[in-house]
């Protein structure tokens, strides 16, 4: 197991990424559900916001753990939480750490989650992909996307995206000519509620959230 970081020493976001707050009563429920005197991480949200779409943020449970949780506004100005993931840890793999790339909403219904890890010259970006479906927010896929180093510098090694809607992963592998050979599998696990996340399972962007 990697070893793991205080969540205010590993997490790294930019302030863009806060730009777009939710309203006060979503604030202050996040806050509520972290420990005191900690900030949430909330999603962004691209789109215009409106009332009754719901809000998302990351909150630190306990030194070296957090959980992400979606709050939906079940009356005007008045939030409560309607899914919540279970507790998970970010991996160090060298002292460039981990650190959250993007953590947005993709459309009103559907979020993502991506962390990235450096080592040396490669970079990894592991994005988690959610969406609400028939009133549970549940987990839908897991998009995996490395380089590898060379004499110049980097180039892209493998990607993986797998899909747990329609059970397909699609692999694509880089050689160093530069052709990439794509292959289609039906091995992907299936959604799972948020509540699940992270999953016990081989995979080892899981594995390292555990």
């Amino acid at each position: 197991m990697l070893p793991r970081l205080l969540f205010a020493l590993v997490f790294a976001v930019p302030a863009a990424a806060l730009a777009q707050s939710p309203s006060a009563s979503a604030s202050a429920l996040f806050r509520s559900r972290g420990q005191p005197g900690t900030e949430p991480i909330v999603a962004e949200t691209p789109y215009e916001s409106k009332p009754g779409r719901p809000q998302a943020a990351i909150v630190r449970i306990d030194p070296d753990a957090v959980a992400l949780v979606v709050a939906a506004e079940t009356r005007p100005g008045v939030f409560e939480i309607v899914a919540r993931s279970g507790r998970f840890t970010v991996p160090l793999e060298s002292s460039y750490g981990t650190a959250v790339e993007l953590f947005a909403f993709d459309a009103p219904d559907r979020l993502s989650l991506s962390l990235t890890s450096r080592s040396g010259c490669g970079r990894s970006a592991v994005t988690h992909r959610f969406a609400l479906r028939r009133g549970e927010w549940v987990a839908t896929g897991l998009d995996i996307d490395t380089v590898r180093c060379t004499d110049d510098g980097v180039e892209p090694d493998w990607s993986e995206s797998a899909n747990y809607i329609t059970g397909k992963t699609v692999r694509t592998v880089h050689t160093r000519a530069g052709a990439a050979k794509r292959v289609q599998t039906a091995g992907a696990r299936r959604a799972f509620p948020l509540s699940k996340f992270p999953p016990d399972g081989p995979e080892s962007a899981y594995a390292e959230l555990r």
